[in-house]
């Protein structure tokens, strides 16, 4: 690349680098933006004289990233955030807005945060898009923040200290045992309870839970018959059974609604529940005004 080649470069650029990046045609990110293949077409080229490489290369009927696109595409993100913030002004107008918001979320936070936040963005910002992303550990929110991958995390607090990173806390929820009332009665007891089948969300390949670690520090076990990545499948799955599952007492009020619920008969700790940022976006309007709707979604 000539050392005056990056002056070539431009937001319309970085942005069709990017939508390339996530819908991974060419054509379709032409009409996400409004214009005519060729123009697409035509922008990629300039931008691959650019950095000097392929960028995409065909893969059936559409195009695959190369390794160096991979890297771009992240910087390409934070220029992009860098260039809104240096021309927004502290008007924002949530109806005029036709953007992208980009949420890692997992199962339990879609249910009690982001169904709700749907039902109410209609009538508000009719035109905005959301993206939801699964983000399992607390590793995986603080990478997607600092490479610009999301504009928000939805996730259990973080308990290390990220400086560049800004928490809120929304709400706080414990556990209720839920089970199908036509098959079983409760589970209220301690023996009752180790006596169950019992199900588990476990969105990865992860060791005990804490409450079977708890258990086996009082010289007890329960047994676990089914596991599934998510509280949805669970639900679906436990219906019509004697299975017992654990789980936070707010999804009783979706997922869970046509299930019994009971107080566990042991301690469960309570956990809570945030909106994480990255430190670049908490002067932008945009982004509080964001903010702003899902807190009060959360309640």
């Amino acid at each position: 690349m000539h050392k005056t080649d990056y002056l070539n470069l431009d937001g319309n650029l970085l942005r069709l680098l990017v939508l390339i990046h996530e819908t991974g045609s060419v054509t379709k990110t032409a009409t996400r933006l409004g214009m005519n293949q060729s123009s697409a077409s035509h922008g990629l080229e300039r931008l691959r004289r650019i950095v000097g490489d392929p960028l995409f290369v065909r893969s059936g009927r559409g195009v695959v990233a190369t390794a160096r696109a991979d890297e771009l595409v992240v910087t390409a993100r934070r220029l992009l955030a860098e260039l809104e913030g240096f021309v927004e002004t502290g008007d924002y107008d949530p109806k005029a807005d036709t953007g992208l918001f980009r949420i890692a979320a997992n199962d339990y936070e879609v249910e009690t945060i982001l169904r709700p936040l749907m039902r109410s963005l209609g009538g508000v910002a009719p035109d905005v898009t959301l993206q939801v992303l699964r983000a399992y550990t607390s590793q995986d929110w603080v990478s997607l923040l600092r490479d610009n991958e999301v504009d928000l995390v939805l996730a259990p607090t973080l308990t290390t200290a990220e400086s560049d990173l800004v928490q809120q806390t929304l709400f706080e929820d414990g556990h209720v045992c839920v089970f199908d009332p036509r098959i079983r009665s409760a589970p209220d007891s301690l023996d009752l309870y180790c006596e169950a089948r019992h199900a588990v969300m476990l969105p990865g390949r992860f060791g005990p839970t804490e409450i079977d670690q708890g258990l086996a520090g009082m010289g007890r076990h329960r047994s676990v018959v089914l596991t599934a990545p998510s509280f949805a499948m669970l639900a679906a799955m436990i219906e019509g059974t004697d299975i017992v599952a654990t789980m936070p007492s707010r999804l009783t009020m979706n997922l869970f609604s046509g299930f019994d619920s009971a107080k566990p008969p042991l301690e469960t700790k309570a956990f809570a529940i945030a909106q994480l940022w990255h430190g670049r976006n908490s002067a932008s309007p945009r982004h509080i005004w964001f903010r702003q709707a899902i807190r009060s979604a959360s309640r």
